[in-house]
Order: C-alpha cells, then sequence, then structure tokens
C-alpha cells in the first residue's frame, strides 16, 4: 500500500511538472507571439514613415529640379537684359556722340552763318552807298557841266532822294532777309540743343534703369543662391535620414528573422512538448487504472483482513 502511495505521488508530482512546464511554454510562445506582433507594427510604421520620407524626397528633389530651372531662367533673363542693356548704352553713347558731332556743326554754322550775315550786310551797304555815291557824283558832275537851267537840277536832286529812297528799301528787304534767315538757323540750333538735352536725360534715365535692374538681378540672384544651397542642405538631409531608416528598417528586418526563427525553435520545443506530454498523458491514464486496481485489490484485501480478523459466534 505505501508503495502505491508513492507511485501515485510520484505520479501526480509528475503530472503537474509537466503542466507547470507547459503553461510556461505556452506564456513564453504567446509572449514571444506579442513581441513579435509589437515589432512587425513598428517595422510596418517606419516603413510608413520611410514612404513617407521617400515621398517628401520626391518632392523635395522635384523642388530642388523646379528651383534649379527657376534659377537657370533668371539667369539667362539676366544674361540678356544685360547683353540688352550694353546695346542700349551702346546705342546711347553712339547718340550721344552723333549728338555731340552735329552739335559742333550746328554751332559752326552758326557762326559762319552770322559771318556770312555781316558780310552780306556790310557788303550790301557798302555796294548801296558806293553805287549811290558813284551815281549822285555823276550826275552833279552833268549836272554841274552841263547846268543848262534849275528844273534839271531839281529833277537830279528828285533822281537822287529816290535812288537813295530805293537803296534805303533795299538794305531793308535785305536786312529782313538776313534776320529770317538767321532766326530760322536759331530755331534750328535751339531744337538740336533741346534734342540733345532730351537724349541726355534718356541716357542718363537708361543708365538709372540699368543700375536699377543690375541691382535688382543681383539681389534675385542671390536669394536663388541662398534658396539653391538651402534646398541642397535640406535634401541632403533628408537623404541622410532615408540612409538611416533604410539601415535601421534592415536591423529590424533582421530582428525580425531572428525572432521568427527563435519562434520556429520554440514552436518546435512546444511540438515536442505537447508530444511528451501526450506520452506522460497516456502513462498517468495507465498508473491511474493501474492505481485503481491496486486499490481495489487493496480494498479487497482490507475487507478479507476484517473479515479474517472478526471472531465467530
Amino acid at each position: 500500500m505505501k508503495k502505491y502511495a508513492i507511485q501515485n505521488a510520484q505520479l501526480k508530482s509528475a503530472y503537474s511538472d509537466a503542466e507547470s512546464k507547459y503553461a510556461t511554454m505556452v506564456n513564453a510562445a504567446k509572449s514571444l507571439q506579442t513581441e513579435i506582433a509589437k515589432q512587425t507594427q513598428e517595422i510596418k510604421f517606419r516603413d510608413l514613415a520611410i514612404k513617407r520620407l521617400e515621398a517628401q524626397m520626391k518632392s523635395n528633389s522635384q523642388t530642388f529640379t523646379d528651383s534649379t530651372q527657376v534659377l537657370e531662367t533668371m539667369l539667362n533673363d539676366k544674361a540678356q537684359q544685360e547683353t540688352s542693356l550694353r546695346q542700349q548704352l551702346s546705342n546711347l553713347q553712339k547718340a550721344t556722340s552723333e549728338l555731340t558731332q552735329l552739335n559742333a556743326e550746328i554751332e559752326a554754322r552758326s557762326v559762319a552763318v552770322q559771318r556770312h550775315i555781316q558780310t552780306i550786310q556790310e557788303s550790301s551797304e557798302a555796294k548801296i552807298n558806293d553805287a549811290m555815291l558813284t551815281v549822285a557824283a555823276a550826275r552833279i558832275a552833268g549836272a554841274i557841266k552841263t547846268n543848262k537851267h534849275r528844273a534839271a537840277k531839281e529833277r537830279l536832286t528828285a533822281t537822287i532822294a529816290s535812288e537813295k529812297q530805293k537803296a534805303d528799301s533795299d538794305r531793308q528787304e535785305l536786312q529782313q532777309k538776313s534776320q529770317a534767315e538767321a532766326s530760322g538757323l536759331i530755331k534750328q540750333i535751339e531744337q538740336l540743343q533741346h534734342g540733345q538735352l532730351t537724349l541726355r536725360q534718356e541716357h542718363q534715365t537708361a543708365a538709372a534703369n540699368s543700375n536699377q535692374a543690375q541691382a535688382s538681378l543681383q539681389a534675385q540672384l542671390a536669394n536663388a543662391n541662398r534658396r539653391f544651397k538651402a534646398e541642397t542642405i535640406r535634401y541632403a538631409n533628408a537623404l541622410a535620414n532615408v540612409q538611416m531608416l533604410e539601415a535601421e528598417k534592415l536591423s529590424n528586418q533582421l530582428e525580425i528573422q531572428r525572432l521568427e526563427e527563435k519562434m520556429k525553435a520554440i514552436t518546435g520545443i512546444h511540438s515536442e512538448s505537447e508530444i511528451k506530454e501526450s506520452t506522460q498523458r497516456e502513462q498517468i491514464q495507465a498508473l491511474q487504472i493501474k492505481l485503481g486496481e491496486v486499490q481495489k485489490n487493496k480494498a479487497a484485501v482490507d475487507q478479507e483482513l476484517v473479515l479474517q480478523c472478526t471472531p465467530n459466534h
């Protein structure tokens, strides 16, 4: 009986140990599954973050490309504007040179015209005076020589007065023509001087606009360079972040592989444990059956002992 009790206790202890080990393995498997699910979720989140970062990188790359194209366009526009401004400046310098030359020609022509007018006036007055004196002297001499009568002298006086009046009229007409021609030349000179002043003002305005446009283009170029550098730095940082996340992704994949291998190993141990447990259960059931038979035999023996120990009356 004592032997059966010891065997029964050993069987119960072995069964309890087997159940404890089974529960421990189940808990470990559940914990590992939870950890794997957690790691998988984190990897999904990181993959999503990597995809978002890749999309952002594509957007940044497009922005970088657009900024580069804008910068190239601005540089081309600046070069074209500088070429146009240089051409305008060359045209203005050429126009200024032509205007200076024309002004010198006008001044020389004005001086020549004034000298010509003065010469004409002096020559006309001298010719008129000489003609008048010659005619008058001739007529006076003729009158003196002939000295025919008083009427002839009066006619001579009237003729001299008429010739003098005619000479004065011719001189006034010549002076009016000369003054009109001089006024026309002076007006042309004033117009040319006004044109020269206008060209100078246009030249100054164009030079100021050129300086302002050049300053504006330089400011735009500086801003574009700053944006280009900022985009380059942002692109480099994004690329470094992507490389870091890809390295972390690879590490996570390796960790998942390691956990999966560990899970497979634990699953194999769990299967082996289930086989052992099944065998142990069968053994326990066999032992329980055997224990039942032993207990039944023990009860029969006890009853037999009781019958034998009972006195006969």
